[in-house]
């Protein structure tokens, strides 16, 4: 079936941007400055830049929940410097910043999950993703999100699925990757790749 061939994308990506996320590995506080589109659903996306600059380093995350609690998913690279407790934030797309902790990360496959603190939650009816159960098939549609730099917020690009089950050298787990046409930029790592429908792909 070519069904997911004829899904509107912007619908699509309106309902999956709010669960993106930035996660920062910081020093101190950052601030914020004013930065503005114009309106429409998504605004509050591009309201304003963050200020980074206290930031040792960043990438991006999204949002799931489990058993109704919400974790942001990243990378391991992403927070591997983190120096303990009150040193990862995450900044949610109504400019929110959160503090969180990390329940666990795994090197090999590069994956780390943070968790809220009790006291400082998303906002109530934050959009969360969910996962793809079904196998992908080559040449489906894939759309990579992510905040790049902490500069570009919410930047898409869009692919398709170009090779399954590859295999990475390095510090990383070796078989089992997805390859994809769509463009990656410094700082997306942690973001999702998501199918036609939304659903976490990679």
């Amino acid at each position: 079936s070519l069904a997911w061939a004829a899904t509107d994308a912007p619908a699509m990506l309106e309902r999956v941007l709010p669960a993106v996320v930035t996660v920062t590995v910081e020093k101190a506080h950052a601030g914020q400055q004013p930065y503005r589109i114009g309106p429409g659903v998504l605004a509050s996306a591009y309201d304003r830049v963050l200020d980074l600059t206290d930031a040792l380093q960043t990438g991006s995350g999204f949002l799931i929940t489990h058993q109704g609690v919400p974790y942001v998913v990243t990378n391991a690279h992403v927070i591997e410097q983190a120096a303990g407790a009150d040193s990862v934030f995450v900044y949610t797309i109504d400019q929110r910043k959160l503090p969180v902790t990390v329940v666990g990360a795994e090197s090999c496959y590069d994956i780390a999950v943070l968790k809220f603190k009790p006291d400082a939650l998303p906002a109530a009816g934050t959009a969360a993703l969910n996962w793809r159960t079904e196998p992908l098939r080559l040449g489906e549609p894939v759309y990579a999100i992510g905040n790049p730099l902490g500069q570009y917020p919410y930047s898409v690009s869009d692919g398709i699925v170009s090779g399954l089950n590859r295999v990475l050298s390095g510090l990383t787990a070796k078989f089992g990757y997805l390859q994809s046409t769509a463009t990656l930029s410094w700082g997306n790592s942690g973001g999702p790749l998501v199918d036609a429908e939304g659903r976490v792909v990679g």
